[in-house]
Formats: structure tokens, C-alpha cells, sequence
């Protein structure tokens, strides 16, 4: 490890360190790993030198963005033994294309940096509900969820450096000696789409993305309330209007005692269950969605930008509509303003509540809903504690789930009875057919149908196990 550190050294200076401690510190109270090195490259060009050198050693290297995952990770890999390779100094925006509505990033750029660039532009990003800190690559490659659905769909392109420190472009963008221009309107190129591979693997270093933007248009918000008895039956008539793209997503279905909903209604009986829909287009065409959702809901708020009494959660969405992210529920959850500007907040802030989470992919039907929302509230009794839910819409046939569990960092049983829920929601969710579309650290689920194709292609790119071993693929000791 010595003559590795001592060549990573000479090519980073001190962007290359052993002092790992900050990197293991999780607001998800997971188990440290052992990191033997941080690096810090500035560029594709030294990202290609990192991995000759891990090549050469045998050393295990982890890449992340911002490393900000949390609930599932932090900054921290599956195994220990691995070199971190932190590209939150790759933080260049390469392109803006308003006319074809993309931008071309590097994975440290972060969605409160891209959305300050497009402020006086005519397309905006699709925003998550995380910290404005957050790198946009990092949360694509993990399959995240932005406001108009999974942001995976949004991605074009990839540039990655593979574990023979050879680098690739997928689709039709072209190598940077090709003069030809690169319009990205195409993104699945000519033969095989393999940019998929890239998503939620370890099949290479990723050092620049090419993600979709949006056009900015009027936008309006209704609220839904259901009992626990209506849910069922609302969610399936979303999803049939949903289906007929009468509405869009990222339909948003909430417990009424989620964190972030405090200020809205506190007179909510429990059970009650609150969904924010998104209305897009002109006033005309808004006027006739909010006709066609009055004669379907009962119990259903319409809000515009223009209401003068708009409750905080609601102007809050707003913003993100239109392309503002924000640090609002990151506050919510702590029940106060947070200190963002460290590169290790939250991890480093044992007063900010711990979570985890489970996020089960779960068919956009009311019996499903309900089961998963019964396998939740099951685990909930087993372990003695609460769960907040919610379900967010991804396609026409898909919810998200968004299960997490807070706790007090600093007490130990409430860490164990957290980490045990989790682990017990996941296992009852995979049983009854709800697989993950995310997993943490801790709770690494390997059997995907396609798994034993994913290992040969993952030998042939990667014969040494080299880039994040034991992410979503088992590493050559778990095989």
C-alpha cells in the first residue's frame, strides 16, 4: 500500500491523503470501514493515472460525488479496504444546451450550482427533494427521484474511465479527437445501449454525464386528503389518470405525520394520507385538470403561486417546480436551520437525527399500496417504533416508496431497533414482491434476474474487482 499512496501522492500532492476519518463518519450510525486512502482528482486525465496505480497494487477504489447518500451510505463503500476516490473537485459545467434542453456535467457539480446557472435560462433541472449540496451525478447513477420522476431517464450519456484506465462515451458522443459535433439528441446510439451499465454499478469511474433539462411552465399544485379506507381507490384512480397523461409525475403520496408536512395541517386525523399533485400548462388547461380531479377526491386544495396564504410546504414545492432546490426538508427533519457548508454535514452533526431507510419499488395499484403500507406498519409493532412513508411516482406503472426511520444518533437502542426495522421491512417488502430500487451498505441485495450477466460483463471490464466492489453485484469473495 506504501509505494501506492507514495505514486497517488506524487501525482495529487495533497489531494491524496490517509487521514480517512472524516469519510467514515454516517448520520446512519452504519459500522465504519476501513479506508486506506482519500483521493481527490481534478480531472478525467488523473482519474485514468488513479486507476493504473490501483491496477498495478490491487487496490480497491470507490468513487463517489459528493458522498452525500445518505441514509443508504454516506461516503462510505461496501468492504473495507478500499481507496476513496472523491471527485467533488470535478465540479465543471461543460455544457448548457438550451435549444435541445441538456447540460453536460461533471459528477461534483451539484444541483444548487446547475440550478444557479440555468436561473435565466428557459429550460431548469429536474430537482430532488435533497440538499441543494447534492451532486446531480451521483443521484442520476443512483436512480433517484426528482420532481418530474426517475431521474434515469434523464440521462443521455456517459463518460467513464474503465479499470484498465481506458475511457468511454456512450451513445453517440464521440471521443475528443472526433470533430464532429455532439447534439445529444439521440441518446442510445447505434448497437447495444450500454449506458444503463453504468447506473447503480461498478462497471467504471464515471467522470461526466450528459442529464436532460426542462422547459419552465406555468405550474399549479392540488392536495388530495384520503382516509386510510380511500386510499386504496385514490391511488387507482391517479394511476388511471396518470396512465392517460392527464397528469404527470412525480405524483407525491404522504402520511400525514410526515416531518416535512408539519406546518400544513395539524389538525389532520391520523391515517389520513395527503397527496400533492403537480398541474402543468396554461391557466386554461389547469382549470380543466382541477375540474377533472374535483370530480374524482372529495377532500382537494388547489394552490398557485399567486395565493397570498400559501402554507410553507406548499411554497416550498413551489421552488422546486421551478427549479430551485433547496434545504428546507433537510431543516424539517431536524426540526431547525442546518449548517449545510461543510463537505461532511449531517455525517459530522450527531445532533442531526439519524435515519434509514427502505425503497421498495412498488406497482402503482391501490391493493399494492396498501399491502406495502401494512408491511411497514408490521415492522412498526415487531420493533417498537414509527415509520414515515411515502410513495412517489416514477412512471405510469411505478411508485417509489420512501420508507425511513429517524433516531437519536446518540442512543444506541434507538440505533439497533432502526437498523433492525430496516433490515426486517426490506426482507418482508423482497417476500411479498417489492424489490428495492435502492439499497444502503448494510443491506446490499444481489438477485436480479440478469445478475449472472451483469458478473460476466463485470469480469470482462473489471477482472480484478477493482471499482465498487460489492455494489449492487456480490465482489469475487461473496461468489
Amino acid at each position: 500500500m506504501a509505494s501506492a499512496f507514495d505514486e497517488w501522492r506524487a501525482l495529487l500532492g495533497e489531494r491524496a491523503t490517509t487521514d480517512t476519518q472524516p469519510y467514515t463518519a454516517n448520520l446512519t450510525e452504519f459500522s465504519s470501514r476501513q479506508l486506506v486512502a482519500v483521493l481527490r482528482p481534478v480531472s478525467r486525465d488523473e482519474v485514468r493515472q488513479i486507476v493504473t496505480v490501483a491496477a498495478r497494487y490491487r487496490i480497491p477504489l470507490h468513487p463517489i460525488s459528493t458522498g452525500r447518500n445518505w441514509g443508504l451510505g454516506s461516503k462510505l463503500p461496501v468492504h473495507d479496504g478500499c481507496a476513496v476516490v472523491d471527485l467533488s473537485l470535478m465540479n465543471r459545467i461543460l455544457e448548457i444546451n438550451e435549444e435541445l434542453h441538456y447540460a453536460v456535467v461533471e459528477p461534483g457539480v451539484t444541483q444548487g450550482q446547475l440550478a444557479d446557472a440555468l436561473t435565466h435560462r428557459s429550460c431548469m433541472l429536474n430537482i430532488t427533494g435533497s440538499g441543494e449540496q447534492t451532486s446531480v451525478v451521483g443521484n442520476v447513477l443512483e436512480r433517484g427521484v426528482g420532481i418530474f420522476g426517475q431521474r434515469t431517464a434523464d440521462l443521455r450519456g456517459i463518460e467513464a474511465v474503465l479499470a484498465d484506465a481506458e475511457y468511454v462515451r456512450t451513445g453517440h458522443w464521440t471521443h475528443d479527437d472526433n470533430e464532429a459535433p455532439d447534439w445529444h439528441h439521440y441518446p442510445y446510439g447505434s448497437g447495444p445501449d450500454v449506458t444503463g451499465l453504468f447506473v447503480q454499478s461498478g462497471f467504471g469511474i464515471v467522470t461526466a454525464a450528459v442529464v436532460s433539462l426542462y422547459p419552465r411552465q406555468n405550474v399549479a399544485l392540488a392536495l388530495v386528503r384520503s382516509t386510510e379506507g380511500e386510499l386504496a381507490s385514490h391511488v387507482d384512480t391517479l394511476a388511471e389518470l396518470r396512465r392517460h397523461q392527464l397528469l404527470r409525475d412525480r405524483i407525491e403520496i404522504n402520511g400525514e405525520d410526515d416531518p416535512r408536512l408539519a406546518r400544513l395541517d395539524r389538525t389532520a386525523p391520523p391515517n389520513t394520507w395527503l397527496t400533492w399533485v403537480a398541474l402543468w400548462g396554461d391557466d386554461d388547461i389547469i382549470a380543466l385538470l382541477q375540474k377533472k380531479l374535483s370530480t374524482h377526491f372529495d377532500d382537494v386544495d388547489y394552490y398557485t403561486t399567486a395565493d397570498l396564504d400559501l402554507p410553507d410546504t406548499a411554497r416550498t414545492r413551489f421552488r422546486k417546480l421551478s427549479g430551485e432546490p433547496g434545504n428546507e426538508y433537510v431543516d424539517a427533519m431536524a426540526g431547525r436551520s442546518v449548517d449545510m457548508s461543510s463537505d461532511f454535514a449531517l455525517d459530522d452533526d450527531p445532533k442531526f437525527p439519524g435515519f434509514v431507510c427502505a425503497l421498495p419499488a412498488v406497482p402503482f395499484v391501490g391493493r399494492h399500496v396498501n399491502t406495502a403500507v401494512a408491511i411497514a406498519r408490521t415492522t412498526d409493532s415487531n420493533t417498537g417504533i414509527r415509520s414515515y412513508l411515502t410513495f412517489n411516482s416514477v412512471s405510469a406503472h411505478c411508485l417509489e416508496g420512501f420508507f425511513r426511520v429517524p433516531f437519536d444518533r446518540a442512543n444506541d437502542i434507538e440505533v439497533e431497533a432502526a437498523h433492525q426495522w430496516v433490515t426486517l421491512a426490506q426482507k418482508r417488502l423482497v417476500e411479498a414482491g417489492f424489490r428495492p430500487m435502492r439499497t444502503s451498505i448494510d443491506t446490499m441485495l444481489y438477485s436480479s434476474g440478469h445478475q449472472r450477466m451483469a458478473l460476466l460483463l463485470k469480469k470482462a471490464v473489471d477482472p480484478y474487482g477493482l471499482i465498487s466492489p460489492g455494489r449492487y453485484l456480490p465482489s469475487d469473495e461473496q461468489t
